[in-house]
């Protein structure tokens, strides 16, 4: 049996829910990879959803539970919740990739689920706190991975068309006839989608977010450096399903910054690997700030008494952002007011919400 660690007192608050109150899903067969639907009470079908991300700097001490009393007063207010648990660091694949593949696993899973329970694919919101924050960023701006996943295959496709040509050329070779040209071998990588993802940038224009990839070579060099083992070219795959709206809840939404501030005693590094200095490629790929624009409005809200995840990575984010993401400070709110209901903070929340509607 799983010795559950125990919550301290104002957060075992937050995890009761009423008998019957979701279904669980599994999408995938780990143990932590699942997710609960909550359904809506009283709502019109079809239902807007939100998905839940919870926090705990990545860790496995801290569930998807964390956000029941959340789910449950969203529920009562006709929305559907998808309440995602994920790998996290601590459990076998949780980490870089693993966590980052649940995430997305868990937001596909919604195709299947919204033909099945009358939920409005069109009205996707995605919600994380703390580290579920910046899952929830991320999950948003994982199109751009298969952005420059595609990029990376079609320089992959010229230069094995380059190696080919001079081959046939049978440049420094003696003899009638050159042999064929031999492919590249191929890796994980070289799997990588070739259609761009719904919503995506257009195939050719730069960005602000092609700044984290550079080049088309260096886009090619960073597929192949994040691609570990068989699983690693899903991180590529064209998102299944596209949020309307990304809302982050004291989010930890600057990677790099985290790092260097050494939060939660080096939180992040145990998240990807590495710091920023030693593996760059996993940062761009896994720091929203790297992936903007994310192409979705997002809006960030922030407590000025949060002592566990500092307020300047949120001002910090939504300035980079610009245009598409709007910044909430909420004075006094400490780390935890931001998921709880009952909390001063949690109109603010729900206001965040009703763009979705």
């Amino acid at each position: 049996m799983v010795d559950v660690p125990r919550y301290p007192p104002e957060l075992a608050a937050l995890t009761a829910a009423g008998s019957g109150a979701y279904r669980i899903v599994h999408y995938g067969r780990d143990a932590n990879q699942f997710g609960e639907l909550w359904p809506p009470t009283g709502a019109r079908h079809p239902a807007p959803v939100v998905v839940l991300v919870h926090g705990g700097y990545w860790r496995d001490r801290y569930r998807l539970d964390l956000m029941h009393a959340m789910a449950a007063d969203l529920a009562g207010r006709g929305y559907a919740v998808w309440n995602v648990e994920y790998r996290r660091v601590g459990w076998p694949g949780g980490g870089w990739p693993g966590t980052f593949l649940d995430v997305a696993a868990a937001f596909d899973a919604l195709a299947g689920l919204a033909a099945e329970h009358r939920l409005d694919p069109t009205r996707i919101a995605t919600v994380g706190h703390s580290a579920g924050g910046h899952l929830a960023l991320w999950a948003c701006g994982r199109g751009r991975l298969a952005e420059h996943g595609r990029q990376a295959e079609h320089g992959r496709q010229a230069e094995h068309g380059r190696q080919a040509e001079h081959g046939a050329s049978g440049t420094g070779r003696s003899g009638p006839e050159a042999p064929p040209a031999q492919a590249a071998p191929t890796t994980p990588g070289d799997r990588a989608p070739r259609d761009p993802a719904p919503g995506g940038p257009t195939p050719g224009a730069p960005t602000p977010g092609d700044r984290a990839f550079g080049d088309r070579a260096s886009g090619d060099r960073a597929a192949r450096n994040l691609t570990t083992g068989e699983l690693a070219p899903a991180l590529f795959a064209p998102p299944r399903v596209t949020p309307a709206l990304a809302v982050s809840l004291a989010g930890v939404c600057d990677l790099r910054m985290a790092a260097e501030l050494e939060l939660s005693d080096g939180a992040v590094r145990g998240l990807l690997g590495g710091g920023p200095e030693e593996i760059p490629a996993v940062y761009d790929a896994a720091c929203p700030v790297r992936l903007l624009p994310l192409g979705v409005p997002q809006v960030v809200l922030h407590g000025t008494g949060d002592v566990d995840v500092p307020l300047e990575l949120s001002t910090g984010y939504a300035r980079r952002a610009g245009a598409e993401c709007d910044l909430v400070v909420l004075p006094g709110a400490d780390h935890i007011a931001l998921i709880d209901p009952g909390s001063a903070a949690w109109p603010s929340v729900l206001a965040a919400l009703a763009r979705l509607r």
